[in-house]
């Protein structure tokens, strides 16, 4: 709610009732419990792109189901989310480049699925890979701004729209004998 300077140990310490010294039972700092909860969305979004990858499927499903689970994280662990998105930039030294591995890791499987789409010829190869991989990812990145988890759409069909947006701006013009839909 106040974000992380904003919040002080004492004050997390009182909305989970425990006193501030047992905190550190769990974490050496508040640092640490940013890691923590970066670190828990990171192994749940890891282990989706995992499982998608080994299904065997086209690239731009699997880019469909990437930016599926995205929505759906949002959805089902907004706080996490919102923590991941807004307070990264908090981390410092060898936390930082921990998380930042972790990052890496994830946003390799969407690179490796644009990379294989503009092999494939269903993608553009005129695009830079990584310029569409960051452009997918600021799309769903950004919904921790407006998406309302029991609003008028779900997440899948938000990501779906998504999906509609951006691979057809990416698609390749020959890409209809490729057409998966």
């Amino acid at each position: 709610e106040k974000g992380y300077k904003g919040t002080s140990l004492r004050e997390i310490a009182a909305s989970v009732e425990i006193n501030k010294a047992s905190l550190y039972y769990y974490f050496e700092s508040k640092e640490q419990m940013l890691v923590a909860i970066h670190d828990e969305l990171m192994t749940m979004l890891l282990e989706l792109a995992s499982a998608r990858r080994l299904q065997g499927d086209p690239p731009e499903v699997l880019l469909v189901g990437y930016l599926t689970d995205g929505l759906v994280m949002m959805r089902d662990f907004r706080s996490h989310m919102e923590v991941f998105l807004r307070e990264r930039h908090v981390l410092t030294g060898d936390l930082w480049e921990q998380a930042r591995k972790r990052r890496r890791e994830y946003q390799a499987y969407m690179y490796d699925a644009v990379v294989a789409a503009m092999e494939e010829g269903v993608f553009r190869q005129d695009l830079d890979p990584l310029v569409v991989t960051f452009a997918l990812f600021g799309m769903t990145n950004w919904t921790h701004q407006w998406f309302e988890p029991n609003g008028r759409m779900s997440a899948e069909e938000i990501a779906r729209q998504f999906a509609e947006i951006a691979l057809e701006g990416v698609r390749s013009r020959d890409a209809s004998a490729h057409d998966t839909k």
